[in-house]
């Protein structure tokens, strides 16, 4: 990601390009400032080229990022939790498909919301009674 550019800067760069100083003399500027912005960054603030900094000059609010809504909710962890206090609870992998999210989002659950402790499941062989019948002894 982009570091940010503040408002001084991008104040700056307007008033300097409107005195008439080039690109070079703007960064040269800038840098005497401490700032480090390259030509690029200085061309799309002349320019107006960003959708938040389109926003920013035409006076309305900078525009929210849209973010994907979260898997985790209340009923969730409820769940995870009265499933994980089983005698033989689900395996994070089984939970993680029943409730479609992912393993991690489990397992995140489990520690950070619950603050419980994992242990390993050991997989065994389970006998049922045909094979019982074929042992000799």
């Amino acid at each position: 990601m982009p570091k940010l550019i503040g408002p001084e800067v991008e104040i700056l760069v307007r008033h300097l390009s409107k005195q008439g100083f080039s690109f070079r003399a703007i960064s040269d500027h800038l840098k005497r400032e401490n700032f480090d912005v390259s030509f690029k960054t200085i061309g799309n603030i002349i320019n107006c080229i960003g959708y938040r900094r389109n926003h920013k000059l035409v006076g309305l609010p900078s525009p929210e990022k849209p973010q994907p809504k979260g898997k985790v909710t209340k009923r969730l962890i409820r769940e995870v939790d009265v499933l994980t206090d089983e005698k033989n609870p689900p395996s994070q992998v089984s939970m993680s498909q029943r409730f479609n999210v992912s393993r991690r989002t489990i397992g995140r659950i489990i520690h950070q919301e619950l603050k419980k402790k994992t242990k390993r499941k050991v997989r065994v062989h389970a006998l049922q009674e045909s094979h019982k019948k074929r042992l000799p002894f």
